[in-house]
C-alpha cells in the first residue's frame, strides 16, 4: 500500500491526522520517498490507484498548502480557527434543531466540551469565541484562493500558479466528483456507455475509460509530487529527500505530458542547478 505520510511537526502545522500514515490510491506504481532513519521522522511518499477521485482532493490539498506557506505561522492560526468557526456554528444549528431531544443530549455535550478544548488550544479571543460567525474570517476555498487579497491584474507568482491549477486541474475535477451537471457533461460517454451499442460500449470500455483512468492516475500522482515539492522546499528537510524528489520529477515528466510544464512553471526554481 502507497501512503504520504509526514513528520509529526508537518501534521501538526496542516492539522494533518495524528497518524502513521494518510493513503491517496493510485494503480500499481510505487514511488518512494524516504527520510533517512537517522533523522527521525519520515517524509514519505508512495503511489498506488485510483480513478478520479482523488484528483480534486490532491489538488485541493496543494492549494491549501501553497497558501498556507506563504504566510505559515498567522495562516496555520487562522486555518485552525477557521475550522474551530465551523464547528461553532453547526454546534449553534444543532443546538437550536435538536436541544429538547433526548437522543442529542449526550453528544451535544460532548460536542460542547470539545469546542471548549479548541477555544483553549487555539488561542481564542474573548470575542471569537463568543461570535465566531463574525470575529473569524472563513478559510478561502481552492476557487477563491488564487485571487484572495491579492490586485487581480499583478497576482504574485504563488497565486498565478495557483489559478492555473484551479484551470487546468483543480474546476472540472471537482465538478466531476462533485456530480455537477458540468461536470457529468465531461464524462457523458463512460456514464452513458451501458446505453450504447454493443460495438460501441466495447470501444468506450476498451479504449477511452482505460485512458480516462491513466490520466488520473497519473495527473493525482504528479499533484501529490506537488506537495511533497512544495513541503521540501519550505521545510529543507535533506538534500537526500531533495535528490529523491528530482528522481520522481523526471519519471513523471517521461511519462505524464503535464510534468514539464509544471516543473518549468514553477519547481525549476526550487532546484535551479537541476536539469530535467
Amino acid at each position: 500500500m502507497a501512503c504520504i505520510s509526514f513528520t509529526p511537526a508537518v501534521r501538526a502545522r496542516f492539522s494533518y491526522p495524528n497518524t502513521e500514515a494518510c493513503t491517496v490510491h493510485i494503480p500499481n506504481r510505487f514511488l518512494p520517498l524516504r527520510r533517512p532513519t537517522s533523522v527521525g521522522a519520515r517524509l514519505a511518499l508512495g503511489v498506488h490507484t485510483h480513478p478520479a477521485g482523488d484528483q480534486p482532493h490532491a489538488a485541493g490539498f496543494l492549494f491549501n498548502v501553497i497558501f498556507m506557506l506563504e504566510d505559515l505561522e498567522p495562516r496555520s492560526a487562522w486555518y485552525h480557527k477557521s475550522g474551530w468557526r465551523d464547528a461553532a456554528l453547526e454546534y449553534e444549528r444543532f443546538q437550536k434543531e435538536y436541544l429538547g431531544n433526548a437522543a442529542w443530549t449526550e453528544w451535544l455535550s460532548g460536542v460542547s466540551a470539545f469546542l471548549s478544548q479548541g477555544a483553549t488550544l487555539f488561542g481564542m479571543s474573548q470575542e471569537e469565541s463568543g461570535n465566531p460567525g463574525k470575529a473569524i474570517r472563513p478559510w478561502p476555498n481552492p476557487g477563491q484562493m488564487p485571487s484572495y487579497g491579492v490586485d487581480l491584474e499583478s497576482r504574485p507568482p504563488d497565486r498565478a500558479f495557483l489559478q492555473y491549477l484551479n484551470d487546468w486541474f483543480y474546476r472540472e475535477h471537482s465538478a466531476q466528483s462533485h456530480m455537477s451537471f458540468f461536470g457529468m457533461m465531461k464524462l457523458g460517454v463512460l456514464i452513458l456507455r451501458h446505453d450504447l451499442g454493443a460495438h460501441e460500449k466495447r470501444t468506450v470500455e476498451e479504449q477511452f475509460y482505460p485512458k480516462h483512468r491513466s490520466v488520473s492516475a497519473s495527473r493525482t500522482s504528479l499533484l501529490l509530487l506537488c506537495i511533497v515539492s512544495e513541503i521540501e522546499h519550505y521545510f529543507k528537510y535533506s538534500s537526500e529527500i531533495d535528490l529523491r524528489i528530482l528522481e520522481i520529477w523526471q519519471v513523471l515528466i517521461d511519462a505524464v505530458p503535464e510534468a514539464k510544464e509544471l516543473y518549468d512553471m514553477r519547481y525549476s526554481r526550487f532546484w535551479p542547478v537541476a536539469i530535467l
